[in-house]
């Protein structure tokens, strides 16, 4: 999920029955109405995506119940609502469920799931269409987030081949050292959660993994201010999901989808949280 133009965009995932879909679509909160964008080149889920220049671009995905890694890249062009192909990731790095974030002009693609989960960190210059694999990180992860705030990049959360085994792990990234710093942690460790930049801070919605509730959903929202590297709670969210992801148009921050139970259970559900730390 990214937010693209003034719009909420949601990228494939699997629907109600299980399917994994093509299904691309935008919401605007300036008409509160859905449009069907141009569908992807294939179904897929878990896709690793960031808005690069003014494009949404994808760099590896997986594919059906098997959750087969993909190391495919496809580049959304809103001008001409058209999907076009780039060059793979290389042989080896393909996974999905990655945390990715754009950063001056290449999609960073950061841990991920292959036949378990990967402490990779790939880097794809998108104008000149070539991928790049950098030092891992210190700890392999995936349904982890990676964001942009304050002019730096972090990775928060995560798991290791399963969904109890989450932690609330902060780094900070340094593209041109491929140095990892440890940072306050998460204080509810989870997985498979919403998180995108609000302002200058990141918030952390959901996730999955949450032993003490029959649903093993967290509802728990938590956001970092990176200038005092401090976490505070706020209200939790109406609806506990995972499986989804956040985006911010117009300074509030919109959460479609996801799942209510561990595991497969997608919902419709459509959420807002608005920095006076008032969902509606």
């Amino acid at each position: 999920m990214v937010a693209l133009g003034g719009e909420v965009v949601v990228v494939g995932g699997v629907d109600d029955v299980g399917a994994t879909v093509a299904l691309v679509e935008a919401f605007a909160p300036a008409t509160q109405r859905w449009r069907r964008l141009s569908d992807l080149p294939v179904p897929l889920h878990h896709a690793n995506c960031a808005v690069v220049d003014g494009s949404l671009v994808i760099g590896g995905f997986l594919i059906g119940a098997a959750f087969t890694p993909d190391g495919r890249t496809f580049r959304y062009a809103p001008d001409d609502d058209a999907w076009r192909e780039g060059s793979p990731m290389p042989d080896g790095s393909q996974r999905g469920a990655a945390g990715a974030v754009a950063h001056q002009g290449s999609l960073y693609v950061l841990g991920g799931m292959q036949a378990g989960s990967v402490a990779l960190v790939s880097r794809y210059d998108v104008a000149g269409d070539a991928w790049e694999e950098l030092a891992p990180m210190p700890q392999a992860l995936d349904h982890l987030s990676a964001q942009a705030a304050a002019d730096r990049l972090f990775v928060i959360g995560g798991r290791t081949d399963g969904i109890g085994r989450h932690t609330g792990q902060v780094l900070e990234f340094e593209p041109a050292s491929g140095a990892f710093t440890a940072r306050a942690p998460l204080p509810t460790s989870r997985a498979g959660f919403a998180a995108a930049a609000l302002g200058d801070e990141i918030v952390v919605a959901g996730g999955e993994g949450d032993a003490t509730t029959a649903s093993g959903v967290f509802d728990e929202v938590e956001v970092y201010h990176p200038a005092t590297d401090s976490w505070r709670a706020v209200l939790p969210m109406r609806t506990p999901r995972h499986g989804m992801g956040a985006a911010v148009v117009d300074g509030a921050l919109y959460v479609p989808g996801g799942a209510d139970r561990q595991g497969f259970a997608a919902v419709a559900t459509h959420e807002r949280f608005v920095p006076s730390q008032i969902a509606d």
